[in-house]
């Protein structure tokens, strides 16, 4: 099979960035196949600690050849344009083509060797490659500073169809080759590169597991069977098993114990110390508790003193977070909360304090105003110091020790959602998260710091994404409305002195909405010109509800899939295309309504008007689509029986009237000249 492998080696690649890299490879190197015109059948992507790997399946040895049309002077234009156009074609006159008054020359570009373009792509592929850091080094031979990548490359192979393409790399003072090493500790010798299979084959003779897939299965798999010898299982991990499996060119799997008085230590935090200090997996038990045993994946194999050695780090590890926790366990969080008037929230809106008596003021509950008062005390604990990680985990776990209400402690821990999936479960808990999210909102938008393209550094879009998901998805929370938050978190700014534009509620509704289209689409699967002809307008209304409004979106979209559906778009576009031609707005005189067809639509428009705001207030969509639907006959004998445009003024008048009232009672709905199609 014709192909060409691409390896670029360097020094140790982060983790994290390893996905995103191969992903980015895999898209840009087809992009410069496309460009060169190269000819070939798929482009997979590899990547370990060490190096990144192009695979090229099916190149053939011969790019495809172009033509381009390309328009010269004028049929009458001076010789001395005639002569330059031939200059530039490389064609005579008798070769070009006359057309539309135009001279025009086919220029054809025959097929290059790939070999001729393969440098050319390598080059552009390292000039385009983004990484979310770099680095230069020097090189004192050539005293100049390399092209910037993510870590010093040490080498790049290059093979097409088992041969070298060997050519000097700009900026790197190296050439291209055929050899490559393996893993750098077990198996560091050389190895010759000929084709994609053997290559693969032989880094995994040498310690090398090419696939980063291949890797995380590996681990999860040595993971789960030791686990079982000993009756425990693996907690699943997925991000923890991305990261490490991007650490270790082959992996090594060990178990060891914890020692047994960690245990008295609350699961989260034993788990959380082990992952984010050590890179370690937790276990648990049949019963769902914690097993004490770690997991640990290596470089290389391990004997029994390095395992004694990796479980002293853990119990030195351990020990902090043992201290940290008896030492926080010694003040209330009710004790921290007046510290909170110490840290600054932000220089134009105050102290973390305000904040917190500001969430007060938006609670409706003596549970809620108690969940918001110790909401951000766990941010003084030494647990989150050392874990910020655990936020809300931690003040859960201490209001519990505390003998807090049940639904105080559960607001503590839930009013961060949506995290991995959850969602605020209780009133009490939804109030506060609204509540949280809104104050950062209404405050940064009333000082005007708004996101502004790719940045975001108070992540305000994410917190009304985050609002969204909250809302759109409850439905026992159906009459939530929005307003009546943003218009107390207004004053409770203003009560605290800190000055807001005057509109920044309308403001703050206005920005939810924008990312509220985007969430529809996203989240319920609804097209964008559904959600935008529900959602275009809807921050002007005073009752903001995302439920009702992303239910009516998804009730529209089913409605749009049957005939009816369609027959009464098509008639609200062709009523548009009437009334543009007329912008005066009539009054309806049904003295004057003649034909049956117009007698029967105005009827069936009076109806649904009078329906309309019951059914939207009570949130009854399908009934609202279903009496919409009845608009379908009355509409449809109208344009096939009724002339609108005729010579009696005051009938064609009243009949704009008709149109414009059915336009009326359909944009309660929705607006239908955002539909496409």
């Amino acid at each position: 099979m014709k192909e060409w492998l691409l390896e670029i080696y360097s020094e140790e690649i982060p983790a994290r960035m390893q996905l995103q890299a191969q992903k980015q490879a895999c898209q840009l190197m087809e992009v410069l196949l496309k460009q060169y015109g190269a000819l070939y059948h798929k482009v997979e992507t590899f990547i370990a600690s060490h190096r990144l790997v192009v695979w090229v399946q099916g190149l053939e040895n011969i790019t495809e050849s172009t033509q381009e049309v390309r328009r010269g002077p004028r049929l009458d234009a001076p010789q001395s344009a005639l002569a330059g156009f031939a200059k530039a074609t490389g064609l005579s006159q008798d070769q070009w083509q006359q057309q539309q008054g135009y001279w025009y020359a086919t220029l054809t570009t025959s097929g290059r060797a790939i070999e001729t373009i393969i440098p050319d792509c390598v080059h552009a592929f390292l000039d385009q490659f983004s990484w979310p850091k770099t680095m230069r080094w020097y090189h004192p031979k050539t005293q100049t500073f390399t092209r910037p990548w993510i870590r010093p490359i040490r080498g790049i192979v290059c093979v097409y169809n088992e041969n070298p393409i060997v050519f000097p790399v700009s900026g790197l003072d190296l050439e291209t080759g055929n050899t490559t090493q393996g893993h750098r500790f077990l198996a560091p010798h050389k190895i010759v590169v000929r084709d994609f299979q053997t290559y693969r084959s032989d880094l995994e003779k040498a310690f090398v597991i090419l696939d980063h897939h291949q890797r995380q299965q590996i681990i999860e798999k040595e993971l789960g069977e030791q686990a079982h010898k000993i009756g425990i299982k693996l907690q699943a991990n997925p991000a923890l098993l991305e990261e490490v499996a991007g650490l270790v060119d082959h992996p090594f799997v060990s178990l060891g114990p914890i020692d047994p008085h960690f245990m008295n230590l609350p699961a989260v935090v034993l788990s959380t110390s082990m992952r984010i200090h050590q890179k370690y997996f937790s276990f648990e038990t049949k019963e769902g508790s914690l097993a004490p045993y770690f997991g640990l994946v290596t470089h290389v194999p391990l004997n029994q003193d390095m395992l004694q050695g990796f479980r002293r780090v853990l119990q030195a590890r351990l020990t902090d977070a043992a201290f940290f926790y008896e030492v926080d366990r010694k003040t209330s969080l009710e004790d921290l909360v007046p510290q909170l008037d110490g840290i600054v929230f932000h220089e134009k809106l105050g102290s973390l304090g305000q904040k917190v008596q500001r969430l007060e003021r938006l609670m409706t509950t003596p549970e809620g105003k108690q969940a918001a008062h110790l909401c951000k005390a766990d941010l003084l604990t030494q647990m989150v110091g050392e874990f910020p990680e655990l936020q809300g985990m931690m003040g859960f776990i201490y209001a519990c020790d505390e003998g807090q209400s049940l639904e105080v402690v559960k607001a503590l821990l839930e009013y961060y959602c949506p995290l991995e999936g959850e969602e605020p479960k209780s009133d009490i808990s939804l109030e506060l998260s609204i509540a949280d999210r809104m104050d950062s909102l209404v405050g940064f938008i009333g000082v005007g710091i708004k996101p502004t393209g790719s940045k975001d550094p108070f992540a305000l879009r994410r917190s009304a994404l985050e609002t969204g998901k909250i809302l759109m998805k409850d439905e026992n929370h159906h009459d939530f409305d929005l307003w009546p938050f943003l218009k107390q978190s207004v004053q409770s700014y203003q009560e605290q002195g800190i000055s807001l534009a005057a509109d920044t509620a309308e403001q703050v509704i206005k920005f939810l909405n924008e990312r509220m289209i985007h969430a529809s689409v996203d989240v319920m699967g609804i097209p964008s010109d559904v959600v935008t002809a529900v959602f275009g307008q809807a921050w002007l209304l005073k009752n903001y509800n995302l439920y009702a409004l992303s239910q009516k979106a998804l009730a529209l979209h089913l409605f749009l899939k049957k005939p009816e559906g369609q027959t009464l778009k098509a008639a609200y576009r062709r009523t548009n295309g009437i009334l543009q031609k007329d912008q005066e707005t009539y009054s309806i005189n049904a003295d004057l309504l003649q034909e049956s067809a117009e007698k029967n639509l105005y009827t069936a428009l009076q109806d649904l008007s009078k329906e309309c705001q019951a059914l939207l207030l009570n949130h009854h969509y399908q009934g609202l689509m279903h009496k919409l639907s009845q608009l379908r006959d009355p509409i449809d004998a109208f344009f096939e029986t009724v002339r609108v445009n005729v010579d009696d003024i005051k009938i064609r008048q009243n009949r704009y009237a008709l149109l414009q009232h059915f336009i009326k009672v359909v944009d309660q709905i929705a607006d239908f000249s955002q539909l496409q199609g």
